[in-house]
């Protein structure tokens, strides 16, 4: 899902609603978001791999890695977000 289609999916919720998390896709247990809950990490589109944006260690090992047949950089920068507990 990219943020625009979360967005649209927001505007008919009532903004005053609390929003929680499921643990699963089964939803076997559910947290609040923590209001300081957002960040960026960045993925690796081809292998997976998740790293943290901004750590100087992971910065210099996304520039040594190859590009992928499109030429495309093999990192996607994302958003996540953080349960409160």
């Amino acid at each position: 899902m990219k943020v625009k289609q979360l967005i649209k999916f927001l505007r008919g919720i009532p903004p005053d609603m609390e929003v929680y998390m499921s643990s699963d896709e089964e939803g076997n247990s559910y947290s609040p978001l923590d209001e300081s809950g957002f960040g960026l990490i960045l993925v690796n589109k081809v292998t997976g791999d998740v790293c943290c944006k901004g750590d100087e260690e992971i910065d210099e090992e996304i520039d040594e890695e190859i590009d992928t047949d499109e030429g495309e950089e093999p990192y996607e920068e994302c958003l996540v977000l953080y349960p409160g507990y």
